[in-house]
């Protein structure tokens, strides 16, 4: 790179620090006009924008500890299920991707809790995307009954929407 392409790129970008080589978005802006650093600095301001509303919330609320329970290690029903929950790319929306085990979630309704010691009673009844990697891991295979039962009852629901759709 020659010391005339170096000027053009603003190496205080607060995102990349000047690795992707663009200049400053506009004068005195903080980043570059990189497209990366743009929605870098929009999730920032969006996620300031949001977070006094969630602390209000949480004052006017009882008592409770803030972080919500992470593990499902009780399935009551299945709601559906997505092979890939990622966004894609413009080249995989063209071409396609590779399903991996670990792309399919299932959304649960159960017991979430953050250990598996804690008694059933205590955890915490919701409804949440979960990938199946993390069920396996946290419920035994009679557990997960519901995600077979959820699957032969998808097959046949899908059969008869279409025959309905088609009426």
């Amino acid at each position: 790179m020659s010391d005339d392409e170096s000027g053009d790129v603003f190496w205080d970008c607060h995102y990349c620090s000047g690795e992707r080589g663009c200049p400053r978005a506009s004068e005195g802006s903080i980043r570059c006009s990189a497209g990366r650093c743009k929605r870098q600095q929009a999730a920032e301001r969006a996620a300031a924008k949001d977070e006094p509303a969630s602390l209000l919330l949480e004052a006017s609320g009882p008592a409770q500890s803030t972080a919500a329970p992470r593990f499902c290690f009780q399935i009551k029903d299945v709601v559906g299920v997505s092979m890939c929950k990622d966004r894609l790319t413009s080249k995989e929306r063209r071409v396609g991707r590779d399903r991996e085990d670990e792309d399919i979630q299932y959304q649960v309704r159960g017991k979430f809790g953050d250990d598996s010691d804690e008694d059933l009673e205590d955890m915490v009844p919701d409804t949440r995307w979960v990938k199946l990697s993390e069920l396996v891991q946290k419920i035994d295979e009679p557990g997960c009954a519901a995600l077979d039962t959820f699957a032969a009852k998808l097959q046949k629901a899908a059969k008869v929407a279409r025959k309905r759709l088609r009426e």
